[in-house]
């Protein structure tokens, strides 16, 4: 028969086993949904989504439609720090967004001749209150073709 010490050494080592086993699973719950939300939701472990994007950002550059038609002249091309084309926009404020490639970022247009600018104005004075978002990307905003059409260098 064993004695009382014995089992009353085995019971509490048991019961401290048992609240162990509670902790680890309870530990390992609280990882697994701190991950999961992360890789939802967060920027903790890794850099912001943003930058896995090809998206331009903070671009204020001079550019010239002279050598390309008609009245073209110099104007400022400008990408915002969410990559809208423009001065910046309040992505909670966009009720147009519009992708595409290089016919939607009109590379060689200013900010006001571009066909969203037309829309959102248009919208507006039918009484509309839209904001139209340009973040049109394309092969003409690649950094080798602004080399390839006068030096331009722009970096992202």
């Amino acid at each position: 028969m064993p004695s009382a010490s014995k089992v009353g050494f085995c019971a509490v080592l048991a019961s401290l086993m048992r609240i162990l086993r509670i902790v680890a699973v309870n530990l390992a719950v609280l990882l697994g949904l701190a991950l999961a939300a992360e890789l939802a939701f967060g920027k903790w472990v890794g850099a912001h989504p943003l930058g896995r994007l090809v998206i331009p950002r903070n671009v204020h550059v001079t550019l010239s439609a002279a050598p390309l038609y008609a009245g073209g002249g110099e104007f400022v091309y400008r990408r915002d720090a969410m990559g809208f084309r423009g001065p910046g926009v309040d992505p909670a404020r966009i009720t147009i967004l519009t992708l595409g490639g290089s016919t939607t970022n009109q590379l060689y247009l200013p900010d006001e001749a571009t066909w969203q600018a037309v829309l959102e104005c248009s919208l507006r004075q039918a009484g509309h209150d839209a904001v139209v978002a340009n973040a049109g990307v394309g092969f003409s905003v690649d950094t080798n073709v602004f080399g390839s059409r006068g030096g331009v260098s722009l970096q992202w």
